[in-house]
C-alpha cells in the first residue's frame, strides 16, 4: 500500500514540474518524461549505452573502448592502474 502510493507521488511529480526538473527526458519508447528511481536508473542507463554501443555512435565506442565521453583530454588526465616511477642509473 505504501509502496503504491510512493510510486503515484512520484508519477505525478513527473506531471506536475518542469520537464528539465525530471531525470528521463522524451524516453525513447514512451516519448514521455518521466522520474526513475532505484534500479531502474541503473538498467535504463545500461540499455542507454548498449544502445549506443549497438548503433555504433562516437559516444558509444567511447563507452565500449572505455575512454572519456564528453570531450576530455586522455594523455595525462584520468590515468588508472599502477604508477611506475623513474630509476636511478647505478
Amino acid at each position: 500500500d505504501e509502496q503504491n502510493r510512493i510510486r503515484s507521488t512520484i508519477d505525478e511529480y513527473a506531471l506536475n514540474v518542469p520537464w528539465w526538473l525530471v531525470n528521463r527526458q522524451r524516453d525513447l519508447q514512451s516519448n514521455e518524461d518521466a522520474h526513475i528511481i532505484g534500479t531502474e536508473v541503473k538498467l535504463t542507463r545500461k540499455d542507454d549505452v548498449s544502445r549506443l554501443a549497438s548503433i555504433k555512435t562516437y559516444r558509444g565506442i567511447r563507452h565500449r573502448s572505455g575512454h572519456k565521453v564528453r570531450g576530455q583530454r586522455l594523455r595525462s588526465n584520468g590515468r588508472s592502474g599502477s604508477t611506475l616511477g623513474v630509476q636511478r642509473k647505478k
